[in-house]
């Protein structure tokens, strides 16, 4: 008896090191299950339709346009993720512990310096300045942002320009990515109007 329950005892102390081992020798992908505000796995595709308007509210152009991670590379010693920006022109991607940060290049060149499109983890009011001295800020948390291919409780990050007569808004749903933007301008009246949408229509997450 004192046998098996000896065997007994040191089975389940070798379950719990096993246990344990896996969480130490995994703390990236823990990160990545947590404190990831996009996901940038390879082959993931958000599709946006792109709205304007005049400053009376009415759609001058419509179009839609597809964001999609193309492969990953390194840069400067860290692992970067390609997409083609929805254009013609590229962008690198990473997910680091403050949030998502943004380089672009051209035929694998930089053209700017990396920055920080959005800070995760994040607190409503936490602010920080991009390399063209604009502020970006956390203005919502929680909120939950309506979109033809489902409702997504999104973080609310805004940006005035520095002259003031521009207001960005843009919606990022946690480990999932950038679900809509609003473009605001000053008509002639300094009345602040909605310029253009950005709405996610379709999108394929691996």
């Amino acid at each position: 008896m004192k046998k098996h329950s000896y065997i007994l005892l040191i089975a389940i102390l070798l379950l719990f090191s096993f246990i344990s081992c896996n969480k130490e020798d995994n703390p990236v992908s823990e990160l990545e299950e947590s404190n990831t505000i996009m996901n940038l796995k390879v082959g993931n595709q958000w599709t946006y339709r792109i709205t304007s308007y005049d400053s009376l509210g009415a759609a001058k152009e419509v179009y839609s346009t597809t964001f999609t991670i193309l492969r990953d590379t390194i840069f400067q010693g860290e692992t970067w993720y390609i997409s083609n920006n929805g254009k013609s022109d590229n962008e690198l991607l990473i997910n680091r512990n403050d949030g998502l940060w943004i380089l672009a290049y051209y035929y694998l060149i930089p053209v700017s310096e990396p920055e920080l499109e959005a800070k995760y983890p994040v607190s409503i009011n936490d602010s920080w300045i991009k390399p063209d001295s604009t502020i970006t800020k956390c203005t919502a948390k929680d909120i939950i942002v309506n979109s033809p291919v489902g409702n997504y409780k999104c973080v609310q990050y805004s940006i005035l320009s520095k002259a003031g007569d521009i207001i960005v808004n843009y919606y990022y749903a946690c480990r999932f990515g950038n679900i809509k933007g609003e473009y605001y301008m000053k008509d002639k009246n300094g009345k602040y109007y909605l310029s253009t949408k950005k709405e996610l229509i379709d999108v394929r997450i691996n």
